[in-house]
């Protein structure tokens, strides 16, 4: 982030927080309504705790830091983690075979809670070291304690059974433990399923947000600065000798991960969040598991609460302290939105406003700090903060909030694997009951509230006001009972988004080159440009990569299931033949290494523009394009990806960089459109066991006719 802005976000924190305790000292002493205090309080309690979680959020954030790796010593002993219970076989598969093509020297060893036969066999075949424990006892913390009895490694990386780890993982991390006191290393949680219940896709450009990615890119950097960022479960990397010394990983609570960082904290340990992402999960796919996950969560945080008793640990610094509490009291939000959703339906039922007088003083004041605290948070989130969808979440979440924060009394919790499984049902109604209730109170206010006001006197601006607010609690309440019902996952195995140019023939037909739109490991999705000869459904398909790319010489081999056309394009359905083969494993990892990274760099990217560090140029001029072309410069043609292109320019992915400064042509797979430009920019992408580059073109025209027809002649050549 520009200092400019990092100044600009500050000032306005810092603005916030003088003016919100102003604003809320005004509210106390001057606006209750005598006559309905009970409401007036509740009311003013819901704002006064939004104030004091954006302080804690301001001080928490206020200069992020983000170290930089160091190069890792050679030598060190180092066992990769992987707890698993029940998890279907196609997801711990791709988490063993990231695991075991992490390229420092280590050991996978799978720890199987549910002692399935299935998966010592999988962990055979992968040379993995199969291990299950007799008893099961603390759940997920108790499988990786037994874990740590079977390795005597100097440093254990946890993966949970989801994570797919990218090959240069340790290499990245290690390095920080030339520090003795470093506990730790904590990486994000990016997830590779962009159509999970917590993803929102900006349609355009293909930018993607997740509801914990404000947690990921700038609060754990922030908590990084006071050496308090927490242990989040995976992706880590832990010292043996830190764990020793706090008893292993905590048992107590049902979130080992932020209890276990507590512990290490108080004993003097370091800690290192690396931002940058170096593995990618699975998601909730729907608002069940999504819920179940939450609740286990807030949880675990109250029985932190319980047990360690945050503001007064021994041994954690005032800035530890404030930040874990900013973390552990996240959940009680549930109980502010809780009011804030109810105060309209209240009103309307009694006649009593929570406020004395609803006059223009007063709504000036109001809409004045609400707007402050609002550009306060935008700027100190640095461009992941985006407020209408988070508002979205905590009508869908608010209910789960609420019950979590019962164990604070009773410290009950039981662990529960988030679900990985597609969930095919809708969720019970009896699950959607509190944002049904939102939904019909706030309607009913919304309509009854706009009847009364024009003849309620001095309480037509109450009335009107009030409306406005329950249309609001209605659509989000409406949005997340309409997200929750709406199918997410139908496939059995996950797909993963390739976006690549392949070639590919059948019999009785030609060859093309089209687009691998998704794969897993029994099936593709292709792409093919329209013309006489497609296959047929049954027929026999052939896949490869173009020359020139990475593991061109892999061949999958299927069976057309569907075929359908969508415009000037046909979609086409393939059913592998050789599931799990060697061939689908070569695709697999250069999916998951390659076209994975690539998708999801756009996840690790600022979305709102007015935080952000980075310049972005409006969605309207740039268009999300994905589409194989054929790309020449003097010497050379190569088959590509147009990514992405605007009147200005456009963004290529070529398995061979073109000469910066070079012009080059671009010809798509039907030669009917061709574009021309020069090279700015390349940049080297992972791919698989190779590389291929990203190439930014500039100035792109459309030729002339025989432009095009002359590069279009160049290309078959």
């Amino acid at each position: 982030m520009t200092e400019g802005k990092e100044r600009l976000a500050r000032a306005a924190m810092v603005a916030a927080s003088l003016v919100g305790a102003g604003y809320l000292a005004w509210r106390l002493g001057w606006t209750l309504n005598p006559e309905a205090r009970a409401f007036s309080l509740l009311l003013w309690g819901a704002e006064a705790f939004g104030w004091f979680s954006a302080v804690l959020f301001f001080f928490t954030v206020w200069k992020p830091e983000r170290p930089q790796p160091l190069q890792p010593p050679e030598g060190l002993a180092v066992d990769v983690l992987v707890p698993t219970k029940g998890e279907p076989l196609w997801v711990l598969r791709r988490t063993l075979l990231a695991a075991q093509r992490i390229r420092y020297p280590h050991r996978t060893l799978v720890l199987d809670d549910a002692g399935r036969p299935e998966v010592r066999k999988l962990a055979a075949k992968l040379g993995c070291v199969y291990l299950s424990r007799p008893t099961h006892e603390h759940a997920k913390a108790g499988n990786l304690n037994f874990g740590l009895q079977h390795s005597e490694a100097e440093f254990v990386a946890v993966l949970d059974a989801d994570h797919v780890a990218l090959p240069e993982f340790l290499h990245r991390v290690l390095g920080y433990f030339r520090d003795p006191r470093v506990a730790f290393v904590q990486t994000p949680q990016d997830f590779y399923n962009l159509e999970s219940y917590q993803h929102w896709v900006e349609p355009r450009t293909g930018r993607a947000w997740h509801e914990q990615v404000l947690f990921f890119r700038v609060i754990q950097p922030g908590k990084q600065r006071w050496n308090a960022a927490f242990y989040c479960g995976s992706p880590a990397v832990l010292r043996r000798a830190a764990l020793d010394d706090v008893g292993g990983f905590a048992t107590e609570t049902v979130t080992e991960d932020f209890h276990t960082a507590v512990r290490m904290h108080a004993r003097g340990w370091k800690s290192v969040y690396h931002d940058e992402p170096l593995a990618y999960g699975l998601a909730p796919s729907t608002v069940t598991p999504y819920r179940a996950q939450r609740l286990r969560w807030g949880r675990g945080a109250m029985q932190v609460l319980r047990v360690e008793n945050l503001l007064w640990r021994q041994g954690l610094s005032l800035p530890q302290r404030v930040t874990y509490l900013a973390s552990a009291i996240h959940w009680f939000e549930g109980w502010q939105k809780a009011v804030l959703y109810l105060a309209p339906p209240v009103f309307f039922a009694t006649g009593q406003p929570p406020i004395r007088a609803v006059d223009w003083a007063f709504l000036s004041a109001f809409t004045g700090y609400h707007l402050l605290s609002n550009l306060a948070f935008k700027l100190a989130s640095r461009g992941y903060g985006m407020v209408l969808l988070t508002e979205h979440y905590n009508m869908a979440r608010f209910a789960s909030y609420i019950r979590a924060t019962f164990s604070l009394l009773t410290g009950r919790a039981r662990f529960e694997v988030t679900p990985k499984s597609p969930e095919r049902k809708a969720p019970p109604a009896a699950a959607l009951l509190p944002q049904l209730a939102v939904l019909a109170a706030n309607a009913a206010a919304a309509v009854g509230c706009a009847v009364r006001a024009p003849a309620a006197g001095d309480l037509a601006v109450a009335y009107a006001v009030n409306a406005v607010w329950s249309v609001w609690h209605t659509y989000l309440a409406a949005w997340a009972v309409v997200a929750a019902y709406r199918s997410r996952d139908r496939r059995a195995v996950q797909r993963l988004r390739a976006h690549l140019p392949v070639r590919v023939w059948w019999q009785g037909g030609r060859e093309t080159v089209g687009l691998l739109r998704d794969f897993h490991e029994e099936a593709a999705g292709l792409e093919l440009p329209r013309g006489d000869s497609l296959p047929s459904a049954g027929a026999e398909v052939f896949v490869s990569l173009p020359p020139g790319w990475p593991h061109a010489d892999v061949v999958l081999e299927g069976h057309v299931a569907s075929v359908r056309t969508r415009g000037d394009s046909v979609h086409v359905g393939v059913r592998l033949v050789g599931v799990l083969s060697e061939a689908a494993d070569v695709f697999l990892s250069v999916v998951l290494f390659g076209a994975q990274r690539r998708l999801l760099e756009q996840v690790g990217r600022p979305t709102d523009p007015l935080g952000s560090p980075e310049r972005r140029r409006p969605a309207g001029q740039r268009r999300l394009e994905s589409r194989p072309v054929r790309v020449v410069w003097p010497g050379e043609a190569v088959w590509g990806l147009l990514e992405d292109s605007s009147t200005g320019g456009a963004r290529l992915l070529v398995p061979v960089p073109p000469p910066e400064g070079g012009d080059v042509a671009v010809v798509d797979a039907t030669e009917q459109t061709a574009l021309s430009g020069s090279v700015v920019w390349t940049k080297a992408l992972p791919f698989g066991d190779g590389e291929v580059y990203w190439v930014g073109v500039r100035r792109m025209v459309r030729p002339s006719l025989e432009g095009r027809r002359a590069q279009a002649a160049t290309a078959g050549a």
